[in-house]
């Protein structure tokens, strides 16, 4: 029989299974989950083995809800990065790219439009020259390959025509390009599997 958890009066008070039922955020349902559990009289360790999830969060659940009761328990904004803007005012960022979208006579207002809004009107620059557009992987064309090796290509500060693979390869008749695009997935594997092909050419 496992040990039975040392816990405070009012924890059995609460209907765990309960509040899981009726609670939206999945990660606090969880936790309600796990609280049942340990009300049923399950180790700290069964519940982490029942739930996937880490011992140590288990008794952190436990922590918080001893120091502040069942809103301990409730999912709290995560800070996350950083904005580039935080000193910016977030509500005229949105209404200068409203009011391009409005502006514009046919079509969407692209990445680029507001990278050069940015560095106009606030004075934020930010570069997207190790972004991959998931749009040019599609199919394995010339094109999306070319967009594919960009981002490698510009880790070493060259262009891809400019760059020994570009002046080796004819992007539109060569095997490799067309054999196994979809396949490699990464970016690394799939540059290296292009390199080991280049050399046996």
């Amino acid at each position: 029989m496992p040990k039975r958890i040392q816990l405070p009066d009012d924890f059995y008070k609460h209907d765990f299974k309960q509040l899981a039922k009726v609670e939206k955020h999945p990660r606090t349902r969880i936790r309600f989950i796990g609280l049942s559990h340990i009300q049923n009289g399950k180790s700290y360790e069964q519940v982490a083995q029942y739930l996937l999830q880490s011992l140590s969060a288990v008794k952190q659940w436990v922590r918080h809800y001893k120091d502040e009761g069942i809103d301990g328990l409730k999912e709290k904004q995560r800070s996350g990065r950083p904005s580039k803007a935080r000193n910016q005012n977030h509500t005229k960022l949105l209404q200068s790219i409203l009011a391009m979208q409005n502006n514009k006579n046919g079509g969407r207002v692209r990445l680029k439009d507001i990278q050069n809004m940015l560095a106009k009107d606030f004075n934020i620059h930010y570069q997207r020259d190790l972004c991959i557009n998931r749009n040019n992987h599609q199919k394995p064309t010339f094109h999306p390959l070319g967009d594919f090796l960009n981002p490698a290509l510009a880790l070493l500060g060259q262009g891809l025509k400019k760059s020994p693979i570009g002046q080796k390869l004819d992007f539109a008749n060569h095997p490799y390009l067309c054999k196994g695009l979809s396949k490699y997935k990464r970016r690394s594997l799939f540059i290296n599997k292009i390199r080991v092909k280049l050399d046996k050419c």
